[in-house]
């Protein structure tokens, strides 16, 4: 009376291999459960797949009506930025802090400083 036993389903015939491995009886009914599973898979998959291409296709339409006005203010600031480079008076900080004693200077700087000053001066 139980309607789920292996022996009242139908099942595929026991094969064997030339191996010699020898493959057990599957019920079809099972295997068809198991195609229709394989089947949704793959829709579901196959929907991912669009939704992400469609998803793909806005973005790039985006960027290619974005990429003008992207492009102007890159220029825009590039310009902004060469201006200012070129107007920038600061010297650069050096790596070391400057000496605290006039005798710290290195000997050529101060043999070309005393050599441009008057003898009375110093």
């Amino acid at each position: 009376d139980d309607c789920t036993s292996s022996s009242a389903l139908p099942t595929t015939p026991t094969t064997s291999h030339a191996s010699g491995v020898t493959f057990p009886a599957v019920p079809l009914s099972l295997i068809a459960l198991m195609l229709l599973v394989i089947a949704v898979l793959l829709w579901r998959l196959l929907v991912a797949v669009h939704a992400g291409l469609v998803m793909l296709r806005a973005m790039q339409a985006e960027l290619k009506a974005h990429s003008s006005e992207i492009q102007r203010q890159i220029r825009l600031h590039a310009g902004v930025l060469s201006s200012l480079a070129a107007s920038s008076t600061a010297a650069p900080l050096p790596d070391t802090p400057p000496p605290a004693r006039l005798l710290d200077l290195p000997s050529e700087l101060l043999v070309r400083a005393l050599s441009h000053c008057d003898l009375a001066d110093i």
